[in-house]
């Protein structure tokens, strides 16, 4: 069986993927460079305003790790910019716009996908947090222990977020 090489450089990137994508198939992680070498690009470009090659760029990043919300999101963003409503609209998942919160909270049930984080999750995020914090990556850190305070509210957990942005 081969293995579908991905990019996934944060803990959340494997959770999404391992959940929404992978499904049974065997992946392996490759080095982020080639991904990251698009999203640098990508960002580039965004600021010169050249949003047509930008969006070739976040395609090509969502091609290696295709739970990137970061492409995900600029990929709309070029659309509008292109004028390209059609496009955009396609990419924000028109279901989920047309319904309700509980019409949507009754088909993931349905669907069997948590509507919650598990703890198992949580101490992930968290433990993935303090090891981003012991490798000087404060912005991982920030990422992983807002995810944490979102789903959870913890006092705690958001002094540790209070510290990082200062």
């Amino acid at each position: 069986m081969e293995k579908n090489t991905v990019y996934l450089s944060h803990i959340a990137d494997i959770f999404l993927y391992e959940y929404y994508v992978a499904g049974d198939k065997s992946y392996e992680i490759g080095f982020k460079d080639v991904f990251e070498k698009h999203i640098k690009k990508a960002r580039q470009l965004m600021i010169e305003k050249e949003y047509s090659e930008a969006l070739n760029e976040w395609i090509n990043a969502l091609d290696y790790n295709p739970v990137c919300m970061e492409a995900i999101n600029e990929i709309i963003t070029c659309y509008k910019f292109l004028s390209n409503i059609e496009k955009a609209y396609e990419y924000t998942c028109k279901s989920y716009e047309d319904m309700g919160i509980d019409e949507i909270q009754k088909i993931l049930e349905d669907k069997k996908v948590p509507l919650k984080a598990n703890s198992v999750t949580l101490a992930l995020l968290y433990k993935a947090g303090l090891e981003a914090l012991d490798r000087g990556n404060k912005e991982q850190a920030y990422d992983c222990f807002s995810m944490v305070y979102d789903l959870t509210q913890d006092a705690e957990v958001k002094e540790m977020i209070g510290k990082l942005s200062s």
